[in-house]
C-alpha cells in the first residue's frame, strides 16, 4: 500500500473489529415459511435485498441470533463466490445467514467507513490474492482479519463518507437522467458506472478525495489505545475497572467495545458532538451512555464549561 497521509495509521480488519463471523455452515432443512435464510446473492452494495430466499423455523432463527449477534449497523461483507459486495444490517434485521456472508462488528472505525473500505479496489486486490478454493472461491475470516485498512482519525473518516455518499449521489443521478433519455444502460454502460464507483472509492481511501486537516489528532493513538485495552480485558484486570456490582464484559462484547472507544476518545480530548458522531448515535443517547458509564465506575472524569464571553 502507498505512503499514507499525515495523521493516518495501516491496521486490520482483526484491529477494527471487536468480532467477525459468519452464517452458518450447516443449514436446517427448508421450511415453508418462517425467517428467511440469505446468502450472498442477497447482500448487494446497496442494501439487503432478498431473493427467492428459504426460510428456517424461529427457533433456528434465535440460537443463529445468538450465535453471530447480529445487529443493526453491524456490516455484511460477501465472501463466498462474488466476494466483496458489503453493506449494513438494517433495524431490527430478522434474517438468518449463511456462510457466504460474514458479520464484521465495527471499533475504532465508524461502519460505514468499514463497508465502504471492504468495497474499493484495494480490498479487491487484496480478495483476489486470499481467495481459496476452485469451483466456487472463498475467503477464510482468518485471512479477512489480515485485510489492511488505513484508518485516518474519526473526523476525517466523517468527512470521507460524506464525500463519498456526496459523490454516489450525483453519480446516480446522471445515471436517471441519463436512462431517461436512453432506457436502461448495456452491461458495458452498467461496467463503467461501476468503474467510476470504485475510482472514488480508491481516491477516498487514499485520502486524495477530501482534505486532510491539521487539526485532527492522530488515529495512531485511538487504535493503540483499543488494542491496549482489549488486552487488558484479556487478563485479569479489564482496561475500564466498573464497581463490583456491574459485570465486567468480555473483550467480544458489543456493548463493551462501544463504552471502550466512547472512553478513548473521552481521555483524548474529542468534543461531545464528535464523539457520538462517530459512535453514530445522537448526542442525547451519548449523554444518558456518560451517565451510566460514571455510575458503574468507568473513568470519564467531568470537563470544565468554557467560559463564554
Amino acid at each position: 500500500m502507498s505512503e499514507l497521509p499525515i495523521g493516518w495509521v495501516l491496521a486490520d480488519v482483526g484491529t477494527v473489529t471487536s468480532n467477525i463471523t459468519d452464517g452458518t455452515h450447516a443449514p436446517p432443512a427448508r421450511e415453508p415459511d418462517g425467517v428467511p435464510l440469505l446468502s450472498a446473492k442477497d447482500i448487494t452494495d446497496y442494501g439487503v435485498r432478498p431473493r427467492g430466499s428459504r426460510f428456517v423455523s424461529h427457533a433456528y432463527f434465535e440460537a443463529e441470533r445468538k450465535r453471530t449477534r447480529l445487529a443493526a449497523d453491524d456490516v455484511l461483507l460477501t465472501i463466498v463466490g462474488s466476494i466483496g459486495r458489503s453493506t449494513l444490517v438494517p433495524p431490527n434485521p430478522q434474517f438468518a445467514l449463511q456462510r457466504s456472508v460474514a458479520i464484521l462488528k465495527p471499533s475504532g472505525v465508524t461502519a460505514k467507513f468499514l463497508s465502504y473500505y471492504l468495497q474499493t479496489p484495494q480490498a479487491f486486490r487484496y480478495y483476489a490474492a486470499q481467495a481459496r478454493g476452485t469451483a466456487q472461491q472463498g475467503l477464510y475470516l482468518r485471512h479477512l482479519k489480515q485485510l489492511p485498512v488505513p484508518v485516518p482519525p474519526p473526523p476525517e473518516q466523517r468527512r470521507i463518507i460524506a464525500a463519498v455518499e456526496e459523490q454516489f449521489s450525483r453519480l446516480d443521478a446522471g445515471v436517471v437522467a441519463l436512462e431517461r433519455v436512453i432506457g436502461p444502460l448495456t452491461n458495458t454502460q452498467a461496467g463503467r458506472v461501476g468503474q467510476l464507483r470504485s475510482a472514488i472509492l480508491a481516491a477516498a481511501f487514499s485520502g486524495t478525495l477530501v482534505p486532510q486537516d491539521t487539526n485532527d489528532k492522530s488515529a495512531s493513538a485511538l487504535l493503540d489505545r483499543i488494542v491496549s485495552g482489549r488486552a487488558s480485558s484479556n487478563g485479569h484486570k479489564p482496561a475500564c475497572t466498573p464497581r463490583p456490582k456491574a459485570s465486567n464484559p468480555g473483550p467480544d462484547d458489543a456493548e463493551h467495545e462501544r463504552r471502550m472507544g466512547i472512553q478513548l476518545m473521552w481521555e483524548d480530548g474529542y468534543s461531545k458532538a464528535e464523539i457520538a458522531e462517530t459512535m453514530e448515535i445522537s448526542p442525547t443517547q451519548l449523554g444518558s451512555e456518560i451517565t451510566r458509564m460514571r455510575r458503574e465506575g468507568w473513568n470519564l472524569p467531568r470537563r470544565r464549561r468554557k467560559a463564554t464571553a
